[in-house]
């Protein structure tokens, strides 16, 4: 009985949660700091995406979600290394076949070391737990279990919250390597392989002033 009401209740309740935790709070941030305001408002901004990463954890744990369902587990590590140090190597020639002179007469350097820190300690990881860690299994129980609309659903959600920066090409370069990343996590479902590739081509990206 509750795997049938789970089954007919599944996609509606993964509606409302794509709804609340994925589209809400970045149309919120839209709405009240819209065009470059949100630039001002920036590390306001980072606090804010740690504690909804944080509360969209506690949802996933209280809705029964175990951690190694959600990417955090020494299975299948070394093959996550591997395929996110290959993904990588051709999106760093991307970037830099992108913005090669950028990168190496005017590089955008953090003005703060506390930046780096940050990006790399909490904000990569807060958005591929979001993005790959809990919204595959949240797609997974409310009915999505087709690979392709895994991974391109995944995108489409991390390359939406990317309509908050002003920079014409980082919506598609965060679809493309979303795609990326979504097929290697569908593939391996271990997410630290997924965060160290996020926080080397992040910085990369915002030195050659992609992102």
């Amino acid at each position: 009985m509750e795997w049938l009401l789970w089954k007919a209740f599944g996609p509606r309740r993964f509606a409302l949660e794509l709804a609340v935790i994925y589209l809400l709070p970045v149309l919120l941030i839209k709405l009240l700091f819209p065009g470059r305001q949100f630039f001002s408002h920036f590390r306001g901004f980072m606090a804010f995406f740690v504690c909804w990463a944080i509360a969209a954890a506690i949802y996933a744990r209280v809705s029964g979600l175990s951690f190694p369902q959600m990417g955090f587990t020494r299975e299948k590590l070394f093959r996550s290394l591997v395929l996110n140090l290959l993904i990588m190597a051709v999106a760093m020639t991307v970037i830099v076949a992108l913005a090669a002179p950028r990168l190496l007469l005017d590089p955008k350097l953090p003005r703060s070391i506390w930046f780096p820190l940050f990006y790399i300690f909490l904000s990569c990881p807060s958005q591929e737990f979001l993005y790959r860690g809990l919204l595959f299994p949240l797609m997974e129980r409310g009915g999505i279990r087709h690979a392709v609309l895994l991974v391109i659903v995944s995108a489409a959600a991390y390359s939406f919250l990317h309509i908050l920066f002003l920079k014409p090409l980082i919506v598609p370069l965060t679809f493309a390597i979303g795609i990326a990343w979504g097929i290697i996590y569908w593939r391996v479902r271990n997410i630290w392989g997924l965060i160290l590739s996020h926080a080397v081509l992040g910085l990369l990206s915002i030195m050659a002033g992609l992102a």
